[in-house]
């Protein structure tokens, strides 16, 4: 049920994402565990459709294990910080952030020291679609938190959009529009004690 429900989303996802996607084969779990434990530090831009059905845009910062940035771009835009185990969400110009555990997110899977495809209990659906290799993953200690659906590309493997459902059953479709790899940046990106003190100056 879940599988047929993430397709459906998907299917309607999928013509902003290429007009005329090229054939290509599954890739293999072991390729995808490889190439996401190899992805340590990236940045790039996105596009995000809401649940909703409103589209924002913004740039991400990731830097493997447990930390991630998402701008959103616009004067009242909000900014989500992962790190120190947590994930903490700032509404516009707000002074405090939502904050709740990093393994209540099913952005945890992502972002975690080493990520094993090999648990059963992780992988709920391994398919291929429209040129899209699809794999729908959960946290075998907190599947009650949502899902994360991956979308990658091959020649080479890359991935190309995520699909995050939550506790609540709503989808946000995420795009990358482009992506960096191997690049620097401050750990102050993922600081989230750092951004609250800059909204709370003495």
């Amino acid at each position: 049920m879940r599988r047929r429900a993430f397709i459906g989303g998907l299917l309607a996802f999928l013509p902003a994402l290429a007009a005329n996607p090229a054939f290509a084969a599954r890739i293999s779990i072991a390729e995808i565990s490889a190439y996401l434990n190899s992805l340590v530090r990236a940045r790039g831009e996105f596009t995000q459709l809401n649940p909703d059905g409103g589209t924002t845009r913004g740039r991400f910062y990731l830097h493997r294990p447990g930390r991630m940035r998402l701008e959103y771009l616009g004067p009242d835009a909000p900014l989500v910080i992962a790190g120190a185990g947590r994930v903490a969400i700032f509404e516009s110009r707000s002074r405090q952030a939502q904050q709740y555990p990093l393994s209540a997110s099913p952005l945890g899977i992502l972002l975690a020291a080493n990520i094993d495809l090999a648990d059963d209990r992780m992988v709920l659906a391994h398919f291929e679609i429209d040129g899209f290799t699809s794999l729908v993953l959960q946290s075998p200690e907190y599947p009650q938190y949502g899902n994360l659906q991956l979308m990658l590309r091959s020649d080479p493997t890359r991935i190309t959009n995520w699909v995050v459902r939550d506790a609540y059953e709503r989808l946000t479709f995420i795009t990358l529009d482009s992506i960096e790899t191997d690049v620097e940046f401050t750990s102050a990106l993922f600081n989230i004690e750092l951004e609250l003190q800059k909204r709370n100056p003495e």
